[in-house]
């Protein structure tokens, strides 16, 4: 199932941040305690049910810099491409 969100795919961006969870080896729920959100929130944005406004993927991003093993710095457009480019 393909969602839409205003003029975009859901699915297709959140693929990005699910790639980048699995990549990383993280849990959802490491993802979570490192930004304040639950479990089940960080679950609907890596799985395209719900999309995050810029400030709550901004949240996300620098958690993920937080505590990304890589030695990465992502930045939005790498993890929410979509959100970066309609904003």
């Amino acid at each position: 199932m393909l969602y839409l969100h205003g003029n975009f795919r859901v699915k297709e961006y959140m693929t990005t941040f699910k790639e980048i969870i699995i990549s990383e080896g993280f849990t959802q729920a490491q993802i979570a305690e490192a930004c304040g959100m639950t479990t089940a929130t960080i679950n609907r944005y890596a799985n395209g049910k719900n999309v995050p406004t810029l400030r709550t993927a901004n949240k996300i991003v620098n958690a993920l810099n937080q505590i990304s093993i890589l030695g990465k710095t992502y930045m939005i457009k790498d993890v929410f491409p979509n959100i970066a480019n309609n904003n």
